[in-house]
């Protein structure tokens, strides 16, 4: 890493990489021009955080509110800076219409130019169901799980990286697929998994509960919180000050260390109710800015 930025050349580089890979510019000068940044040691445009990341929200009835908490964050040029365009809010919806929006999604990140990394999220609030050890998502449809089908649009899709964030009870007994055995064929239609090489993100463990006040998720609420800058409006908040500082100290907010403020912070109102994180975990997974950036 440089010791200036190639833009600016007045401030230290953040840790956030560009799209290339490379950590070369500071935040300011990604954000003001996170569309057309130029990396000179690959000597090819790319682009800053967010701008090929690409998001379906799912909230279903009851939970409208959580969906587009999430999505009003995501969207801040000084939080996640995720192009609106790149943003699709479902409310209420059938299976089928989720299904057509991933893979609509899938075809828009097969034309981010070659070489920039690329980022598919899938948010959902919205009632769980289980039976047994098998898991299911309810929608407008009645259909309580994803085919085959989400799994090979997004394969297809080539996403480099994908974040699944299930706001819904008993959401950790979702599989991750593995990268070894377990062909097409050995899984039922019944059990929702996430791709290979994917994060689940759970409100809840597979034999808990995800509470809700009016509408509004616990999980969901510390997330915003927590992308907002960590103020959860408790004073003296032990959790939201040393995530303050580890984000300052850090330069920008991973997901990491989200997820314990966000763990922190539902088990302390909720013991009951224990977030996981799980699937294929790099040591940055970069979410945000930092609030002093």
């Amino acid at each position: 890493m440089p010791t200036l930025c190639t833009y600016c050349l007045a401030c230290k580089p953040c840790h956030i990489p560009m799209a290339c890979g490379c950590n070369l510019v500071c935040a300011a000068c990604m954000k003001e021009h996170a569309k057309n940044l130029y990396c000179p040691t690959h000597h090819s445009d790319t682009t800053g955080l967010g701008h090929n990341t690409f998001v379906l929200i799912v909230g279903q009835r009851g939970f409208e509110k959580d969906a587009l908490s999430f999505r009003n964050a995501i969207v801040d040029h000084n939080i996640c800076a995720i192009s609106e365009d790149n943003v699709v809010v479902l409310l209420d919806a059938t299976r089928k219409e989720v299904e057509e929006k991933v893979e609509e999604l899938g075809k828009r990140i097969q034309k981010v130019p070659p070489g920039q990394q690329t980022t598919f999220i899938y948010y959902h609030s919205g009632h769980g169901r289980k039976d047994g050890a098998a898991f299911g998502l309810a929608y407008k449809d009645n259909a309580v799980s994803w085919s085959q089908k989400i799994k090979t649009i997004l394969q297809k899709s080539k996403a480099h990286k994908s974040l699944f964030i299930l706001d819904a009870c008993y959401s950790s007994l979702i599989r991750v697929y593995g990268t070894k055995g377990g062909g097409e064929g050995s899984h039922s239609d019944n059990i929702l998994m996430v791709p290979e090489g994917s994060i689940l993100w759970a409100s809840s463990r597979g034999s808990e509960e995800s509470a809700d006040d009016n509408g509004r998720s616990l999980f969901t609420f510390y997330i915003v919180k927590g992308l907002e800058g960590g103020n959860c409006g408790t004073n003296n908040c032990s959790h939201c000050q040393s995530f303050r500082q580890e984000a300052k100290d850090t330069g920008a907010i991973y997901l990491n260390l989200l997820h314990e403020y966000v763990f922190n912070h539902v088990t302390r109102d909720l013991p009951l109710q224990r977030p996981s994180l799980n699937g294929q975990l790099e040591q940055r997974y970069w979410v945000a800015y930092t609030g002093d950036q």
